[in-house]
């Protein structure tokens, strides 16, 4: 009995270490754009909530593959998210919808958000959408 009670306390001790601790208020500034905006980062263990003036997004970081719904401009959208030391690394796929033409373009999407330190996340986001890749670098700074 004290074994399974030690290993169900090392077992809880190690899952609640798995990710970095994200949570709190931040100021972000995308470079090369000067765009900066604020965002709130909830965390429960793997479970991540980010509300920015766009809005909530939730995932999940366990690396289970996850459908996101179809909206206006993303449509059969998946993503695969997980805890890596001091980051947590999502690949995204779908398809870009345009309403104006009614065509979808197959897009992917590699993120990387890495607590440099307790104050300093740093994003790097690498997209592709019809063979064309682009690298988006965006530091946030704890509140």
């Amino acid at each position: 009995m004290k074994t399974l009670i030690a290993l169900v306390a090392v077992l809880g001790t190690t899952s609640a270490f798995a990710c970095a601790n994200f949570a709190g208020s931040f100021t972000c500034t995308i470079e090369d754009d000067n765009y900066t905006y604020n965002v709130l980062v909830e965390q429960d263990g793997y479970n991540f909530r980010m509300t920015d003036d766009e809005g909530t997004d939730e995932f999940i970081a366990d690396g289970q593959r996850r459908r996101l719904p179809d909206d206006t401009n993303m449509r059969n959208a998946a993503y695969v998210a997980s805890c890596q030391g001091q980051s947590v690394v999502m690949n995204m796929t779908g398809e870009i919808y345009d309403d104006e033409t009614g065509q979808s373009f197959p897009f992917t999407a590699n993120m990387n958000h890495n607590l440099r330190t307790r104050n300093h996340v740093t994003q790097t986001t690498v997209t592709e959408v019809l063979g064309q890749t682009s690298t988006t670098i965006t530091h946030c700074q704890r509140n």
